[in-house]
């Protein structure tokens, strides 16, 4: 069965599903709901006692709940976003971190789980081009298309109850990540003496800027660059070679162990791993710069 909040996240402008009149049964719910949440358990032992979650689609039509749904598949979709006001009216709480959803196309076939990694509440005209990035799927004019869609969705849900919408209404701003069906990790093969750099993509770059502010966010850029420099100097004269990549998730793999790395956070970080011709170990800049 649905909880309240669960039927209240049916109403929300994040463009999930149309309102429902009465609370699915068992019998409603698409087989391959529960196909995947067991494929899940199997993968995953520590789920196979909890209750199944709460399925549902995104959006209120087939062909954008669809693509929606595909773009949660392969990581591209990573948020949604409904007004505060929506919870508020309702009496309902805020979507909590480590809430598990199914979710499914328009006609119910479950497609992933996703699970709630970070909420916010935040003014629609403060609402960053990160953000806007993560629940629409694409970095292209991301803002301006994201302000398009969600300010036209929210008018048209306030004015059917009467209200009206203001460019400072709250937004409650919820970030997932894809939990199944797991990704296919890009390796990066490592057989000798190695370093690998993980550095923010431009979306995180932009969200520690939005965070720290202007004047921070360049004053910690120009330190970490010094030392960056410094610490490619004792690389370069150990002959160690440095690979750098962006992408939030990938694999190392070496003749004697596999290290998955997960920097898919909002804001993500500079990471450093270090290979010493037998095992993986995650160091920091300084530790780097003084290898021998």
């Amino acid at each position: 069965m649905k909880t309240l909040p669960f039927i209240l996240l049916l109403l929300l402008a994040s463009c999930k599903s149309e309102p429902k009149t009465e609370i699915p049964t068992e019998t409603e719910i698409d087989p391959t709901v529960y196909t995947i949440w067991k494929s899940y358990g199997q993968a995953h032992p520590e789920v196979k006692s909890n209750e199944m979650p709460a399925s549902w689609f995104f959006h209120d039509n087939q062909k954008d709940a669809d693509r929606l749904a595909a773009l949660v598949v392969n990581g591209k979709k990573k948020a949604s976003s409904g007004l505060y006001k929506w919870y508020e009216d309702a009496g309902a709480a805020l979507p909590k971190v480590g809430t598990k959803h199914i979710i499914t196309n328009f006609d119910g076939t479950a497609q992933a789980i996703i699970e709630t990694v970070q909420v916010d509440t935040v003014p629609f005209n403060q609402i960053s081009a990160a953000y806007a990035a993560m629940d629409i799927g694409t970095e292209v004019d991301a803002l301006a298309k994201w302000k398009e869609a969600h300010r036209a969705f929210f008018q048209n849900a306030l004015e059917e109850s009467g209200q009206k919408f203001t460019e400072d209404m709250l937004v409650v701003c919820e970030v997932f990540k894809t939990l199944w069906p797991q990704e296919v990790l890009y390796e990066i093969k490592l057989n000798e003496r190695s370093v690998v750099g993980v550095s923010p993509d431009s979306l995180q770059l932009e969200a520690m800027e939005s965070k720290w502010g202007e004047e921070d966010y360049f004053t910690a850029m120009d330190d970490l660059m010094w030392y960056s420099a410094q610490m490619l100097e004792v690389l370069d004269s150990l002959k160690i070679p440095y690979i750098n990549t962006e992408r939030r998730r990938f694999r190392i793999v070496t003749p004697m162990e596999q290290l998955e790395v997960d920097n898919d956070t909002p804001e993500g970080g500079w990471r450093y791993f270090y290979f010493n011709g037998e095992t993986i170990a995650e160091k920091d800049l300084f530790e780097l710069m003084e290898l021998k």
